[in-house]
């Protein structure tokens, strides 16, 4: 279970990581396409550094935009496999943590303002997906 701690830990960081990537989101006060525009930009940007280690255990491949007001982060566990995961309880553990950093993450302010789903894909080292967290704006106002 040291593991699975570590994996928690390590996520947490990279989600923060990722979030301070997202500073941009911040400043966005824009109409409907410009910020469709924003959003593209904004993958464009974090993408120019991917694939990037946030922690020993997390990579970041890159983000999507869209459709619409989604921003999706791709991981990686790349220390974890398929079966070293089980894919409830880390979405039960891990959900909780990720709406909080939105909800109170002050560099989040503009995701939340424009009402933007959030989307963490996690694979594993295998390039499974163990995992897909879905952050809506249900979820944070």
């Amino acid at each position: 279970m040291k593991k699975g701690n570590a994996l928690i830990q390590g996520v947490i960081g990279a989600i923060t990581g990722a979030f301070l990537l997202c500073l941009i989101f911040s400043c966005l006060s824009c109409g409907k396409d410009s910020f469709d525009k924003e959003l593209m930009k904004t993958a464009e940007e974090i993408n120019k550094n991917c694939p990037i280690m946030l922690d020993k255990h997390t990579r970041l491949d890159n983000t999507l935009a869209g459709p619409g007001k989604r921003f999706t982060y791709n991981y990686t566990l790349v220390d974890f496999g398929t079966d070293d995961l089980d894919k409830d309880k880390f979405i039960s553990l891990m959900k909780p943590k990720i709406v909080n950093n939105v909800m109170t993450n002050k560099d989040m302010e503009g995701v939340r303002n424009k009402d933007v789903e959030i989307v963490y894909v996690y694979r594993s080292k295998d390039n499974k997906e163990v995992a897909r967290i879905v952050v809506s704006p249900s979820d944070y106002k």
